[in-house]
Parts: structure tokens; sequence; C-alpha cells
């Protein structure tokens, strides 16, 4: 349950962050820069947040185990 509810938390909060930089979320900084690489880009912070709702089973698979075993269902 922790996984499926922490991956669907990361991508909404990296998508509002995204959301609430606009443009500049986008911005490109070249990874020779000393603060390149201690500052994630908030664009690709939120594509790798899409992968966290597939690896170790994707939400969905995820859901009906949790209803087989806690619920009965």
């Amino acid at each position: 349950m922790i996984k499926v509810r922490w991956s669907e938390l990361l991508q909404e909060v990296t998508e509002f962050w995204v959301e609430a930089l606009g443009y500049e979320a986008a911005a490109f900084a070249p990874l020779a820069e000393a603060n390149a690489a201690a500052e994630p880009w908030p664009m690709l912070g939120m594509l790798y947040s899409r992968v966290t709702s597939i690896y170790g089973g994707a939400n969905e698979i995820q859901r009906n185990i949790i209803a087989r075993r806690a619920l009965g269902l």
C-alpha cells in the first residue's frame, strides 16, 4: 500500500513542481557546471517519477494484490 501511495504522491508533487515553474522547468544547465549535479532539473524529476508506478509491479497489479490479500476480495 505504501508503494502505491508513494508513487502517486511523487508524481503529483513533481507535476506540481513543473507547473509552478512553467517554462523555467525545462531550462537546461550544462553538466560542466558545478551546481548542475546538486540541483535536479524539475522536468527530469517529473519524467523519472513516472517509472515509480511501474517498477515493483504496476500500481493496478498492486491494487489487485491488496484487494485479494488485505480485503479478501
